[in-house]
């Protein structure tokens, strides 16, 4: 680098400088994905698991004899009803997955579609919603991803949702609360945007004409060169 000029160094520093603050940046928001994408299951799990003592709750209170059965699951769902969360108001489904009742649509975001048999749902992709959703749910419950539109009406969407279980025999239920991967994304975007604005301020910084990390770096090796050239002779000995 002896031959290059102290603007063709600047140059080359800083072009190194972005090559590397790029590749840092793309392998953050790798990371930065699975860290959300794990967050949201986390949360939808929660969900799933807060409901559920809902219904146990109230399952006890029937038990005790303070009202029916049938009233305590009414009063539970109404309760998880009401629970909202997100932008969009997303919602904890609940469907029958009895034999005599497979498919029922409990609790659901749309009102239109409470009370209704939906077993022989299919998303845009010709998959059988319902039907997955509650063999989900009989086998133990778990993750799954699947098309479905938001509880305000629109075009499917990607989402992300935990299935969990309660109750067993013609009383079981499937419940269910999802994620979807566009609000993944847009958190992804929103934290990713903040930490490029950092990084391109710590850049800026760097390749400021004025910086001294920048002048050291750039001129560095021209400083120790002329170090050596006028640095006195050893003395001669024997």
């Amino acid at each position: 680098m002896r031959h290059l000029t102290v603007y063709q160094r600047l140059a080359m520093i800083i072009a190194v400088l972005s090559i590397t603050f790029f590749a840092v940046s793309v392998a953050q928001v790798l990371v930065l994905r699975d860290t959300v994408m794990d967050e949201r299951r986390a949360a939808v799990r929660n969900l799933v698991e807060a409901a559920q003592k809902i219904l146990a709750h109230y399952e006890d209170e029937a038990k005790a004899g303070k009202m029916s059965p049938d009233q305590a699951r009414q009063t539970a769902f109404a309760s998880i009803g009401a629970m909202r969360w997100g932008e969009y108001s997303d919602y904890v489904g609940i469907y029958g997955a009895g034999s005599a009742d497979a498919g029922v649509t409990y609790v659901h975001g749309n009102p239109k579609y409470v009370n209704v048999n939906r077993w022989e749902f299919k998303d845009s992709q010709g998959r059988l919603l319902i039907q997955d959703i509650v063999r989900t749910a009989r086998s133990g419950g778990g993750y799954d991803e699947y098309m479905a539109p938001r509880s305000s009406g629109g075009q499917e969407l990607r989402k992300l949702s935990y299935v969990g279980s309660f109750g067993t025999g013609d009383k079981q239920l499937a419940l269910q609360a999802g994620a979807y991967v566009d609000d993944i994304d847009a958190a992804v975007f929103h934290r990713a945007l903040w930490a490029a604005v950092g990084g391109l301020a710590g850049l800026a910084v760097a390749a400021w004409p004025g910086s001294p990390w920048l002048y050291w770096s750039a001129s560095g090796s021209a400083a120790a060169w002329l170090f050596r050239l006028h640095r006195p002779a050893a003395p001669w000995t024997n």
